[in-house]
């Protein structure tokens, strides 16, 4: 594999398919001084471990998805512009080096500007500090999702706009938010817009919508799209916010 990127000194976009052959670990070590996109998408039934090992201080996309078990290393991408970063769910065989290998991961792609984020188990301490991030949409499907959030707004110092996708099973009820400590500065000086999609009107939903709403001072607008599983009436939702909500400009709107 080094030597056939070594014949391709103006490369520029790359995408690595892999077999799923049961036991076989890929050692991928690539070198592109010119490489601008790079795709690593791996099937849902993937569950090898592998390792990725890429030189490319030109890269400006990156996308991966369902790379729970593999360890991938981003050398001298300080240029990214637009990244997504899928995880899947392997309940059984996840290796207790996740944590490690995401924070590792996100670290490499810490100068991001636009980022897209999926993960089923993600703790905040795997977030690194995101200077460049203006906009993030955040995917998790457990219920450590809320937690997650209030780490990221205090990572993403010049997030401007925040799109939360809530995949979290309807009958997750237990979860209480719990604000950050501080204010972020965020929210103080730079979020603009917000949008939640999977709203399901549970309570932690509802105080950290609330939350958001408080405390994002230059806030214009946030939409809320309801799940089919909502638990309470719309006209019900608007009225709740309405009775806290400060006088300002940002608009609500439930759809």
């Amino acid at each position: 594999m080094e030597k056939l990127f070594s014949c391709c000194p103006v490369l520029e976009y790359l995408s690595i398919h892999l077999s799923v052959d049961t036991g076989v670990i890929h050692k991928i070590n690539a070198s592109a001084p010119q490489l601008k996109t790079l795709e690593i998408p791996l099937d849902d039934d993937y569950e090898n471990e592998n390792i990725f090992y890429i030189d490319a201080p030109q890269l400006a996309n990156f996308h991966l998805k369902g790379a729970d078990l593999s360890s991938c290393s981003l050398k001298n991408a300080k240029s990214i512009v637009n990244a997504s970063v899928a995880f899947k769910y392997l309940a059984r065989n996840l290796s207790p080096l996740f944590p490690v290998r995401a924070c590792s991961l996100l670290a490499g792609i810490s100068k991001v500007k636009y980022l897209s984020l999926s993960a089923y188990s993600l703790e905040a301490r795997c977030l690194p500090f995101l200077v460049n991030l203006t906009k993030f949409k955040l995917v998790l499907r457990e219920s450590k999702y809320w937690k997650l959030l209030a780490g990221l707004l205090y990572r993403a110092r010049n997030l401007e706009d925040l799109a939360l996708e809530d995949e979290t099973y309807s009958g997750e009820y237990s979860e209480v938010w719990e604000p950050p400590k501080f204010l972020p500065i965020c929210l103080s000086s730079h979020l603009r817009t917000i949008s939640i999609t999977g709203f399901k009107g549970l309570l932690v939903e509802r105080e950290a919508a609330k939350y958001l709403l408080r405390n994002g001072h230059l806030l214009n607008k946030m939409t809320i799209y309801t799940d089919r599983h909502l638990i309470c009436k719309k006209e019900e939702l608007l009225k709740e916010f309405l009775m806290f909500h400060r006088a300002m400009t940002c608009q609500v709107e439930f759809i």
